[in-house]
């Protein structure tokens, strides 16, 4: 058990070389620069003489070498463990440092921060402080700290610093942090700023601890303020003892050694004990009860043995208590963590300031036991801790005074309401118009929303409305919009028109977002008739304006499709006219510009495409019409046009091309002249060519909006497609294969129901499932392939399904081919559905496509793969009567 003891003390000796006690290295401060108000560090340059109490004479042979350096650490003596007898060998000795400094006629100096125990200085051979008694035991030692700046007289660039010193009642032995060296100047403005920076820490942390006193006293209950107070003041002893500036030994002319180690040391666990009692106040429901307790427990045993112990028993201690104090804290942000997570209030701006007053702890700590060279921030921590309590304290407080003015608008809007109306009219009132769908508000003079507002105004607004509000500003405005609203306000207010002359001014309807909201107006007077307020009557109108404008589409669609002719020469002229206007794009060109804009304007107002004239209004608007600005515009029509190319079928390329009505009467009138006047057979077979050729369509006219159709069907299913057609534009004789182009759209639904996964099944497909139809012919026959990247097709489960529908016997299914079972889907009542739907089950749609493909002598076949789709492929025979007489001839 000894010997475990042993490497104990051993290890916390080797965490905590003293700064100051390194390996002698001569310090030569000849290159360094003090511009700025720099001083220098003094850390690792010091001659160490263990259990030696020497003078500078001792040194003046040069016959002194430094002794072995060996371990030592704050709040342990490893020595009297270890060593067996000799129990001094770390509690006294003598430290040497040379310096070199630059040539120089002010005065340098060198501030000394206190040394624990007993400690006399030489500079140069001359003594220049003697702090208590240095001895080599404990009864022959006198305590005593002080701090003291050492002068260098000008031109002394050579120095040497002897200190002797002595430790047995600490368990430190040396100064507490670096000394400092350089111009006398540079070290005074050093230790003011540090000074006047802790003073004004001080000052915060004190204020902040009066204020949460007050606090408790006015409101009378809640223990957290007072914790939090406590918490404060405990670290104040920080602040005074610890600190950069070293405050106690400017406030008190010669404090007691004693008196400032206890309260160094008693305020330390006093300042962890309240803070972590007031954080678990603050948040108990994330904190088991046993951590705290366990803090407490610690830090009052902790403060017990600063309280009654001998001084070198709290260092010893020390090491154990400031690991017991980071285990806890780092538990504590845990507990933390949770009540951000279940969005505690302040908890998240609460955890940023534990955490930051943790890494300062963690810092002194490891300052402390000489692991790192660093400064004291702890204070600073707890500055920053105490800003963020102050936000949390404002917010709570600006909540608290917004939730009482919101309660004493309320409050004053009932008591005048009570006024004119008993209390159950009023509520009556008050939960129709709550509750109706149709919002109200007033407005008054300043267009600003008056309190008494129904809860259906944000409903309709879609955001929070309160009493304030600039009306104008609760809509999706341009400034121009914006403008024209509150003119129309203006007249209104002003009552120099009739009341339906000024109301009328205000636009029925209003932009919020992408929705549009319908208002009426009716003015409120008061007893002289003068306009008191506006009443605003709020309806959601998106249903209503979507249909208006699906109506005029339809409208504006069937008005293009009656003048076809002179829309496409209309399309034509604009963007001849957009490329003249184009070439006229200069300083001089603008006004021509604008005379075709305008002019394209009224052509495509006068056909209803209201968006495109309220583009080319825009650009009238500008100063300065752009290339890019007539790009944008093209752009815009050719949206148009492939918007609803499956309607119009208008092909910008072809717009110069005129089309002519022609029916069957005027071909067959043709047929009879020519022959009538003796045509030879090659005119009546040329003639006959032609007509064919006019007759026929493209693949798309005849199949028309498969592709919306698909989308439609996927969305009633919960599935996500997109449909693709290649070779669209071949044309096709209607007459003959409309039957089994018609019939595509039962492939199309098979495979959205059939085929296709739901998106979540898909794995590393896309979520959207593709289906193409993929049209080509050639000499022999017209091709078409359809299919999906779905699932495939089971053949097994094919003849399963067959059997149990009777369409195959046992024996029959035993001897089909996986081909030859796909083909079974084409039979007269095959479905994989029990139930009929209004999409499939029935077992008949496969089947038409399959009678259509061979009553034109066509083939139909199945290429499937398990988890990467199917596609049926159909070739239909090209039999017309062109190549039947080729063939003849």
């Amino acid at each position: 058990m000894r010997s475990v003891f042993q490497i104990i003390l051993l290890w916390a000796a080797c965490l905590g070389v003293p700064a100051w006690a390194q390996n002698s290295v001569a310090l030569d401060l000849r290159q360094e620069s003090f511009d700025n108000n720099k001083v220098h560090r003094v850390g690792s340059n010091w001659e160490v003489y263990w259990g030696e109490l020497l003078t500078p004479a001792d040194f003046v042979q040069n016959t002194r070498t430094p002794s072995e350096l060996r371990p030592y650490n704050a709040g342990f003596n490893p020595a009297k463990a270890l060593h067996h007898g000799q129990p001094h060998e770390f509690r006294h000795g003598t430290f040497r440092l040379q310096m070199t400094l630059p040539e120089h006629d002010d005065p340098y100096a060198v501030w000394v921060p206190e040394i624990r125990g007993a400690s006399r200085i030489w500079l140069n051979g001359v003594e220049q402080a003697q702090n208590g008694i240095v001895g080599t035991d404990l009864d022959s030692e006198t305590v005593k700290m002080r701090i003291q700046t050492i002068n260098i007289p000008a031109g002394v660039t050579n120095v040497e610093l002897v200190v002797q010193a002595s430790s047995y009642g600490f368990g430190r032995l040396g100064p507490f942090g670096p000394m400092l060296v350089g111009p006398r100047v540079n070290v005074s403005a050093s230790r003011w700023h540090a000074m006047i920076r802790d003073t004004f820490t001080l000052s915060a942390i004190l204020i902040m601890a009066f204020y949460h006193i007050a606090l408790y006293l006015v409101r009378g209950k809640g223990i957290e303020p007072v914790l939090f107070a406590g918490f404060c003041l405990a670290m104040t002893g920080t602040t005074l003892t610890r600190s950069e500036g070293l405050l106690i030994f400017h406030l008190f002319q010669d404090p007691n050694t004693w008196l400032i180690y206890k309260y160094e040391f008693f305020s330390f666990p006093v300042a962890v004990g309240m803070m972590g009692y007031y954080t678990y106040r603050l948040y108990p429901q994330f904190f088991p009860l046993w951590l705290i307790r366990t803090v407490i427990a610690g830090t009052t045993t902790f403060a017990t043995i600063v309280l009654l112990g001998p001084l070198r028993a709290i260092d010893y201690c020390l090491i154990f208590f400031q690991i017991f104090m980071l285990t806890t804290a780092f538990m504590f942000i845990g507990c933390l963590i949770r009540a951000a997570k279940h969005k505690a209030d302040g908890a998240k701006l609460f955890l940023s300031g534990f955490v930051i007053i943790i890494m300062g702890a963690i810092n002194d700590i490891l300052k402390t036991n000489s692991v790192i060279e660093t400064v004291s921030v702890a204070h600073m921590t707890l500055f920053c801790f105490i800003l963020i309590q102050s936000i949390i304290l404002s917010k709570r407080f600006a909540k608290a005074f917004t939730m009482l003015e919101a309660a004493e608008g309320e409050i004053r809007g009932l008591n005048a309401d009570l006024e004119k109306k008993v209390q159950d009219r009023t509520a009556t009132i008050r939960m129709i118009l709550d509750n109706v769908r149709s919002g109200f508000l007033l407005i008054d003079s300043s267009y600003k929303v008056q309190p008494g507002f129904t809860k259906s105004c944000e409903e309709i607004l879609e955001h929070p409305l309160q009493a304030g509000d600039e009306f104008a500003g609760l809509f999706s405005l341009t400034e121009r919009q914006r403008g024209d609203l509150v003119m129309a306000l203006d007249q209104v207010f002003e009552d120099f028109m009739p009341e339906s002359v000024t109301l009328s001014m205000i636009k029925s309807r209003l932009p919020v977002k992408d929705r549009q909201v319908m208002i009426q107006s009716a003015v409120i007077r008061d007893e002289q008739q003068k306009i008191k307020s506006i009443l605003i009557t709020m309806t959601d109108a998106t249903h209503v304006a979507q249909m208006e404008k699906e109506a005029k589409l339809s409208q504006t669609l069937i008005k293009i499709l009656q003048a076809m002719v002179n829309f496409k020469s209309l399309l034509g002229e604009s963007f001849v006219d957009l490329e003249r206007a184009r070439n006229l794009l200069n300083e001089d060109g603008q006004k021509a510009v604008k005379m075709i804009l305008h002019t394209i304007k009224g052509n495509f107002a006068s056909f209803g495409l209201e968006e495109i004239a309220h583009s080319i209004h825009e650009l009238e608007d500008k100063p300065k019409v752009a290339v890019e600005d007539l790009d944008e515009l093209v752009q815009t029509i050719h949206q148009f046009l492939e918007s609803y190319k499956d309607i119009l079928k208008i092909d910008p390329s072809s717009l110069n091309e005129k089309s002519y009505r022609l029916h069957d009467s005027h071909l067959i009138r043709l047929s009879d002249r020519l022959k009538t006047r003796g045509a030879s057979r090659e005119v009546l077979d040329m003639l006959t060519d032609w007509m064919e050729e006019i007759k026929q369509i493209s693949f798309d006219e005849l199949i028309g909006p498969i592709g919306k159709k698909a989308r439609r069907i996927g969305e009633s299913l919960g599935k996500k497609v997109e449909l693709t057609i290649e070779g669209g534009n071949i044309a096709v004789d209607a007459d003959r294969l409309q039957g089994v182009i018609h019939s595509l759209i039962h492939l199309v639904r098979n495979s959205i129901d059939h085929g296709l996964e739901f998106p979540d099944e898909r794995g590393d497909k896309p979520e959207t499932g593709s289906i193409f139809i993929r049209v080509r012919r050639d000499d022999k026959a017209f091709h078409i392939e359809a299919g999906d990247d779905g699932r495939g097709i089971n053949p097994e489960l094919i003849r399963k399904v067959a059997m149990s529908k009777g369409l195959i016997k046992a024996e029959e299914a035993a001897t089909l081919s996986d081909q030859e079972s796909l083909a079974l889907i084409f039979r007269a009542g095959f479905s994989t559905r029990d139930e009929v739907t209004s999409l499939s089950g029935r077992g008949v749609g496969m089947s038409a496509i399959e009678s259509a493909v061979l009553e034109l002598g066509g083939k139909l076949s199945i290429d499937t793969k398990p988890g990467k789709g199917t596609c049926f492929h159909i070739e239909i025979p090209e039999v017309t009567q062109v190549v039947e007489r080729r063939k003849t001839a």
